[in-house]
Order: C-alpha cells, then sequence, then structure tokens
C-alpha cells in the first residue's frame, strides 16, 4: 500500500475532505474497491488502521458508540461506571484523531453500517439477547398491584383524608391514591389509609419478595404495614420511608426482610406472610401531611 502523493490525479476520485488528508499523508489508497471513498464512503475503513491500535474493550465501546448508544446505555449494558466508560471514549477519540462524537461518527460510520469488529459485534448482540431475556423474566415476575377501594383511618384526635383520582405522569394514566390531613400527638396517634384487595393482588402478595410504589411527598416520613390474621392493635409487621419534599421517589420493600416488628405487646407474633390481608399506610409523626402514591407492584 503506496501513500497518495499530493498531485495524483486518482485525488480527483475522492471528496474534499479524502483528498486534504492524503495531500497529508494521513491515509492511504487501498487496491481493494469495496473500501475505496469515492465521494465518500471513507469513514471506518480507509482509516482502519487507527482502529488496530485500540484494546478489545475498546473496540467494543466502540462498535457500540457506532451503534447509536449513549454512555450511560454502554455502562449499564457492560455493568460497569459512566466514568469508566467516559475515560474508554476519551482514550478512542485520541487514537482516533477525532474531538467529538459527531465527529466519530462521521468519520468511522461506514455506509450500511458494517462492523470493523464483527466478532465484538457478535459477542456484543448476544449479551443484549441475554439482557433482553434476563428483563423479559423480570416483567414476568413483576405484577401491577390491583385494588378494590381505600379507605381513611385515622384515631379520634386526628384528621385524615383519601383522595383517588386518574393521573397523566410521565406519559402514563396512573391512579394516585393522595393521603392528607393533620395527625394529633396523641400518644397512640394514626392517620392514613387501608385498602381492599382483589384476590389476584393477595395471592401475589403471599408469594412476593418486593413490594414498590411510586411517591410525591411533603419532606415527613410514613409508615406501611402489613396486616396478617395473626397481627393485633399492638402488633404489626412495617416499614418507614422519608420522602422529600416536591421530588418523586420510588420505595422498595424486600419481603420481609425490610419489614420492622412493632409492638406495644409481650406477645411474640411471627410474620406469616401467607395471611396477608391488607396493606396500610400513614404519617408517622404529628403534624400536617400529604402524601400521593402510585404504580403500586409486586415481584417474586
Amino acid at each position: 500500500m503506496n501513500i497518495i502523493k499530493p498531485k495524483e490525479k486518482a485525488h480527483n476520485e475522492y471528496c474534499p475532505m479524502c483528498r486534504t488528508k492524503m495531500e497529508a499523508g494521513k491515509i492511504k489508497r487501498f487496491s481493494d474497491t469495496k473500501i475505496k471513498c469515492p465521494k465518500c464512503d471513507h469513514t471506518a475503513v480507509m482509516e482502519a488502521e487507527k482502529t488496530e491500535a485500540l484494546t478489545p474493550r475498546e473496540q467494543e465501546i466502540y462498535n457500540m458508540l457506532i451503534d447509536g448508544k449513549t454512555p450511560k446505555e454502554i455502562a449499564y449494558e457492560l455493568d460497569i461506571t459512566y466514568n469508566t466508560v467516559a475515560a474508554h471514549q476519551k482514550s478512542i477519540y485520541h487514537k482516533l484523531d477525532v474531538q467529538n462524537i459527531n465527529e466519530f461518527l462521521t468519520k468511522f460510520r461506514p455506509a450500511g453500517h458494517i462492523s470493523v469488529f464483527p466478532a465484538v459485534e457478535q459477542q456484543h448482540q448476544r449479551s443484549k439477547k441475554s439482557l433482553f431475556s434476563a428483563i423479559s423474566s423480570l416483567l414476568k415476575r413483576t405484577k401491577k398491584a390491583n385494588f378494590i377501594n381505600w379507605y381513611k383511618i385515622g384515631d379520634e384526635y386526628s384528621t385524615y383524608n383519601v383522595k383517588i383520582e386518574k393521573e397523566e405522569i410521565d406519559g402514563q394514566l396512573e391512579e394516585c391514591v393522595t393521603i392528607f390531613g393533620t395527625m394529633s400527638g396523641y400518644e397512640y396517634a394514626f392517620a392514613g389509609a387501608t385498602s381492599c384487595i382483589f384476590p389476584s393482588t393477595l395471592k401475589d402478595m403471599w408469594k412476593m419478595k418486593m413490594f414498590s410504589f411510586k411517591a410525591l411527598g411533603d419532606g415527613n416520613k410514613y409508615i406501611t404495614s402489613f396486616p396478617t390474621v395473626e397481627t393485633t392493635e399492638g402488633n404489626r409487621f412495617n416499614y418507614v420511608f422519608s420522602t422529600v419534599k416536591d421530588q418523586i421517589i420510588t420505595v422498595n420493600i424486600n419481603i420481609p426482610d425490610d419489614l420492622v416488628r412493632i409492638s406495644n405487646s409481650e406477645d411474640k407474633i411471627k410474620f406469616v406472610q401467607k395471611n396477608i390481608y391488607q396493606f396500610n399506610i400513614h404519617a408517622l409523626n404529628p403534624g400536617s401531611y400529604s402524601l400521593k402514591f402510585w404504580d403500586i407492584r409486586t415481584s417474586r
């Protein structure tokens, strides 16, 4: 393979960008017709020698960038940190003499989008299939919980209300439950809501490993409980979570590991998951409260 000389007539076959690079001696002309410019299919192949300097991991990230993946997506799929991806991306740009993603794709994404590293590409495709399979399996084990109704509950000194309405959140129509009011300073005060659960969801709750929901709160703490037929007013298995004012959070409760027994009696009650019959949620501290929650799910 010979360097094209500046005044060679063959330059006319190439686009201005390729001619400029040839005159500077940065790229070579190959005899193989499938990797010729002409005006302009020079991208990945005409500068292929540069890609040979990439490490195996850089080659893998190279292909994913060619595929249009973002650094965050690459970090997720390869199970590495975002900073690690950024470091590899910087090294790739340096070795390939490009400044940004636009210049990278312009120079190295070939027409027809054929990978420079087919073996790595095949491995990447297998990884994607495994990821999709895992996600599909997880979705089958995660079910949205359905409730017949919600009812307000509280002590005689507190004020408590429940509102149920459909709202569009992040492009999805969700059934949102809002509890609000003022919890008294009474020693045994409580204020919130209890649920009447569909039988199918109840069966899922008997086997769930995780119970989750999204919430928009007011900065206060709230307590959830899963009453069973063994529990009484003085024996509950609870989970406490904090909210951030005007910020959506996801509450994930590992069952039964995250549940804490709170009791006013000496009874040694054990948590029997198959005997859950309700889900309750109420404010933890005295004072005004307001909590909206939705997208309740069980996961096995």
